[in-house]
C-alpha cells in the first residue's frame, strides 16, 4: 500500500489547475427596461413638500411625453434611496409604478403619492424604523441612473 496523505492535500502542485470562467457582471438590462415603437422623455420633476414629517405625505410628479410619431404606453417608475441610512440599504427602492398612455406629441403628468412610511425599512426586529434625515426620489422608465430624474427631500425629526 502507498503512504497515506491528509485529507484534501494535492499530491503534486503542478497537477492543480485553475478554471475560472470570465462572465460579464453587469446586467444587460436594467430593472424597467422595456422596447417600444415609439421614444419618451421625463421632465420638471417637483416634490412637494421639501420637508417632511412622520406621517405627512409627499406628492413626486413628472412629466412624460411621447416624442415619437405612434401612440404609445409608457410606465413611470419612482424609486427612493437614503444615502446615509444606519443599516446599508438598496441603491434603489422601487416605490410606486404609474401606467400612461400617449398620443404622438402629447404630455402627461405621472403623480405618486409617498407617505412617510415609505421611507422606512424593517430594523432588527422586523419592525418599521423611520429613520431622519435626506432621501432622494429618482422617477424614470428605468432603474438606468442615466435616465432618472432626481430630487431630494429631507425627513425631520
Amino acid at each position: 500500500m502507498g503512504r497515506s496523505r491528509a485529507a484534501g492535500r494535492p499530491r503534486r502542485t503542478s497537477a492543480i489547475r485553475a478554471n475560472i470562467s470570465i462572465c460579464r457582471t453587469s446586467r444587460s438590462s436594467p430593472f424597467g427596461h422595456g422596447l417600444s415603437y415609439t421614444r419618451f422623455t421625463y421632465g420638471d420633476l417637483t416634490v412637494s413638500p421639501s420637508e417632511v414629517r412622520a406621517g405627512e405625505k409627499i406628492i413626486v410628479e413628472a412629466t412624460v411625453t411621447n416624442d415619437g410619431e405612434l401612440v404609445g404606453e409608457e410606465t413611470a417608475l419612482l424609486f427612493i434611496r437614503d444615502p446615509v441610512a444606519s443599516v446599508s440599504r438598496p441603491v434603489l427602492e422601487l416605490r410606486g409604478v404609474v401606467k400612461l398612455i400617449l398620443d404622438p406629441g402629447q404630455s402627461k403628468r405621472a403623480r405618486f403619492t409617498l407617505t412617510t412610511d415609505d421611507l422606512s425599512y424593517p430594523d432588527a426586529d422586523f419592525m418599521p424604523k423611520l429613520e431622519a434625515g435626506v432621501f432622494e426620489i429618482f422617477v424614470g422608465p428605468s432603474a438606468k441612473h442615466d435616465t432618472l430624474l432626481k430630487m431630494q427631500i429631507h425627513l425631520a425629526d
